[in-house]
């Protein structure tokens, strides 16, 4: 049963009474009826996502196959899985992409035992509550837990764990996507990079920021924040909440990914561009650049000032942080925010040659915080619109 389903089903209580015959129908309503309210808790009270173990690393030695250590999960419809025993998977791929391992609830038939007398032909029927280990080019439908994704070269491959879990290469263990189970967040966003350029190690700028942002969010706060990776702008963006846009270089966007943006920020997301100046480069070409883009947007940019949302949602401030170069502006309109404080550089803990320090980080990540709720609050605002409508 759905989520969503199971939260709207009316259960029915069976109320023993003197002489009640107890069949088949009344035996299993009896056990559906704790079933039920111990999948609602469940839902109701935590998120999905693995609450133990479930670690997942290369064989030794490497070669096409992984090693998934015992532990237990929680999926989405409230089941709980539970893997005993280490497992070996041999990745079957023989062609290049990206590559998902999941974990799914399954239940199993377990034969017929025997009933409550031979003569009647009755039978008590058990199923055993499994589990099932598979390779995925795409995410399912049906409710799931992600345990690793890889990108594959091809067939092959010599998969390795990760030099640098943040940043995996190809053909390395990618843990990024893993939710850890936990309580129910008060407030849950989605938080997705767009890579318009590279540094030189080849990642987006930012991009290592915003797993530390992520991982302050679910460690330290009654939020959920969720890595959603480098989002395309080739297509309607339905998955994420906040969009993280840094960089220093000039930039210039087609109009069907400025269509798309639009479309995005319609929705109640969150566009966030930042100037990064870790490579000590002039940053005014990218901020030219973002002014731009919010007059192609029709996004009237203003400076954000004591009481806004984004300085209110969660922590309190009474102005911007500074960056690592002291005081630096923030302007927002309609969901569409731009800094050149360079907060994505403190997220990582300053600049590699220039550390930053504890309270500098700590505010910078407060405010990181305050943009997710604030994305959160716009999407769920919009969704509320849209239904009334």
């Amino acid at each position: 049963m759905l989520g969503r389903e199971l939260q709207d089903a009316q259960v029915r209580r069976l109320v023993a009474s003197e002489g009640m015959v107890v069949d088949v129908t009344a035996w299993n309503a009896a056990h559906d009826y704790h079933t039920v309210h111990q999948l609602r808790h469940n839902i109701s009270m935590h998120r999905p996502g693995i609450t133990s173990g479930l670690e997942v690393v290369a064989w030794d030695p490497p070669d096409n196959s992984i090693v998934i250590n015992p532990g237990m999960a929680l999926d989405s419809e409230g089941h709980t899985v539970v893997v005993a025993d280490a497992q070996r998977f041999q990745l079957q791929t023989n062609e290049s992409g990206m590559l998902y391992l999941i974990l799914q609830y399954r239940e199993v038939p377990a034969g017929e035992g025997r009933g409550a007398s031979d003569s009647d032909g009755g039978s008590a029927n058990s199923v055993i509550e499994a589990y099932r280990l598979e390779e995925r080019r795409e995410l399912p439908e049906d409710s799931y837990i992600e345990l690793a994704r890889i990108d594959v070269s091809g067939d092959g491959s010599t998969i390795t764990d990760a030099l640098d879990v943040v940043n995996p290469s190809p053909n390395e263990i990618d843990l990024r996507y893993r939710q850890l189970s936990g309580p129910r967040p008060i407030a849950y966003f989605r938080i997705g990079v767009v890579p318009l350029e590279m540094t030189e190690e080849g990642h987006v700028p930012h991009s290592s920021g915003v797993m530390s942002l992520i991982r302050s969010v679910n460690n330290s706060t009654p939020f959920f924040a969720e890595f959603k990776g480098s989002i395309s702008l080739n297509q309607e963006i339905a998955d994420c909440d906040l969009l993280v846009i840094a960089g220093h270089q000039e930039f210039s966007l087609a109009d069907e990914w400025a269509e798309v943006l639009k479309t995005f920020l319609d929705r109640g997301g969150v566009v966030f561009g930042e100037a990064c100046r870790a490579a000590e480069e002039d940053s005014t070409p990218f901020r030219q650049s973002f002014i731009d883009l919010a007059d192609a947007l029709e996004k009237q940019l203003a400076s954000v000032d004591r009481g806004d949302r984004l300085f209110t949602s969660h922590y309190l401030f009474a102005q911007a942080p500074d960056g690592p170069d002291g005081s630096g502006a923030i302007v927002a309109g309609d969901g569409l925010i731009y800094s050149d404080a360079d907060y994505g550089c403190l997220w990582e803990g300053g600049r590699p040659a220039v550390p930053a320090s504890r309270e500098a980080i700590r505010s910078a990540l407060e405010l990181g915080t305050n943009l997710g709720v604030l994305s959160s609050g716009r999407v769920r605002t919009q969704s509320v619109r849209m239904t009334e409508t």
